[in-house]
């Protein structure tokens, strides 16, 4: 995995387009966000998304928040979940690659999220899973789910906060006693083979056998809603093509440096998720010429 502080190797990880590509080339981005409270949170991940790179962004989204998200993202497709859809999710192909992004704006009580999470997570492609999507990767069907996806190399990303990280780890395990990040982090990708985050001041990064910390990260993003937009960052670059454990790295190192670049002009404290977004295309160029 790559050394979150290495420029040259994260900058070679930036998905410049071809000049001959399309949208559908570039990579879909599907995201399932925002519950009837939370539209917010998807306006956040959607447009956190487009700003990465993703070519063709749609979002599935809670009655009531389609036009808070039409207005805040007019280039992103934008529908209401429902059973026909997630009857017909698309696997990723060769010219048309997608990933998933899966919780931002809901809670973990919502009653579709076991739903959209189980039919996310039979297809063939990229899963980011995020907010209130990850208590459910605790259950014994989400569990099973995982264990085939492992086996068939698709890659599933997970992004918790240390609370939501705790929470789930002694859902998996009654008896887990956390005994520090690096043992918490590494718990959770073991035990759901899966390429686990674990954000935070310093946020540490586990895949397979492998575990980095990326410590950029500063206080202006200690804010809600600045999760929701690493979310939409990471599924971007999934959709993108890169390895789970690369648009892991990549996308928390260029979402702090986000945060630094806007807290200047702005101070920490007066940062918000929104301005993060507003300066991914700087930290891009920043880490570009670096």
């Amino acid at each position: 995995m790559i050394d979150p502080s290495d420029n040259a190797a994260l900058a070679a990880l930036l998905p410049y387009p071809d000049a001959n590509t399309d949208k559908y080339r570039r990579g879909m981005c599907v995201l399932f966000a925002g519950n009837a409270r939370c539209g917010g949170a998807a306006v956040l991940a959607t447009r956190a998304c487009q700003r990465m790179g993703a070519g063709y962004v749609k979002v599935h989204t809670a009655p009531g928040n389609e036009l808070l998200i039409r207005l805040s993202a007019p280039s992103a497709v934008v529908r209401t979940w429902s059973p026909t859809v997630l009857a017909h999710l698309a696997d990723a192909a060769e010219r048309h690659p997608v990933a998933y992004v899966v919780g931002p704006g809901f809670d973990a009580d919502d009653g579709d999220v076991r739903q959209i999470l189980s039919a996310v997570l039979k297809t063939a492609a990229p899963v980011c899973v995020d907010g209130g999507a990850l208590q459910m990767l605790a259950t014994r069907q989400a569990k099973a789910l995982l264990e085939v996806r492992a086996q068939a190399g698709q890659a599933t990303v997970i992004t918790p906060h240390l609370g939501e990280a705790v929470k789930l780890a002694r859902a998996l395990d009654e008896g887990f006693t956390v005994e520090g990040p690096r043992e918490l982090v590494r718990f959770l990708a073991e035990n759901l083979q899966v390429t686990a985050v674990l954000k935070g001041p310093l946020t540490f990064i586990c895949h397979g056998a492998e575990l980095v910390c990326m410590d950029r990260g500063t206080a202006a993003l200690a804010r809600a809603g600045t999760g929701d937009v690493l979310a939409g960052m990471v599924g971007a670059l999934l959709a993108q093509g890169l390895k789970p454990e690369d648009a892991a790295v990549l996308a928390t190192r260029l979402h702090a440096e986000a945060g630094r670049l806007a807290s200047d002009g702005l101070t920490d404290i007066a940062v918000l998720p929104e301005d993060i977004i507003e300066a991914i295309p700087r930290a891009i160029m920043v880490l570009g010429k670096s």
